[in-house]
């Protein structure tokens, strides 16, 4: 019985915030090539001075799409983004060209206010991950979960709390394969 069992298969990533399954992996072929100690890098350099989070993206409750993969990408930020600050955000968006894991940071600032300073995006994201799941619970347009289309399947008659239960998929990643991922919940606080 001992020889019919298989080695402990090796990590691999689902998408950007998610390994798959023991159960997935288990029996299959893998590599070495996502352990955190041969990439270089430990997975969670998001390259934010804070935790992504929510809050900081309903703080910015702006998104900026990559110009290669046309999926959204979450803006942080600890403070609230208003009035100057806004209309100067929405300004330099618009001279940028934005593509999945370019950080703010490495444009040449030399203005210490300028609002680049206090406005970040994830620097970990690459055009295969899947959209944030910060996009969804920050309460954002609902878009694919795998390829960012605003065109999503249509929800059957009846399956409303199906819809909520799931994040969105168009009918091409459907067609592709792609499975419905459950929607990650929060714990109700339950007061004594």
């Amino acid at each position: 019985m001992f020889e019919s069992l298989y080695h402990l298969p090796d990590q691999e990533p689902l998408n950007c915030d998610k390994y798959k399954s023991f159960d997935l992996l288990y029996g299959k072929p893998t590599s070495e090539k996502y352990r955190p100690s041969l990439t270089g890098k430990p997975s969670s350099e998001h390259g934010l001075p804070f935790s992504p989070s929510s809050q900081y993206a309903k703080n910015v409750e702006m998104a900026v799409l990559c110009s290669d993969c046309d999926k959204p990408r979450v803006l942080y930020s600890k403070k609230v983004v208003r009035g100057v600050r806004r209309t100067q955000l929405v300004n330099c968006l618009t001279d940028i060209q934005y593509t999945c894991g370019f950080s703010f940071d490495e444009l040449d600032l030399e203005e210490e206010t300028h609002v680049f300073k206090t406005v970040f995006v994830r620097k970990n994201i690459t055009c295969n991950c899947t959209v944030e799941l910060t996009y969804y619970s920050a309460g954002f347009e609902d878009v694919c979960f795998f390829c960012g289309t605003d065109e999503l399947e249509p929800a059957e008659a009846g399956d409303e709390d199906e819809a909520n239960k799931y994040y969105p998929i168009c009918t091409g990643c459907k067609e592709n394969g792609k499975k419905l991922v459950e929607r990650r919940t929060r714990n109700k606080f339950n007061p004594k």
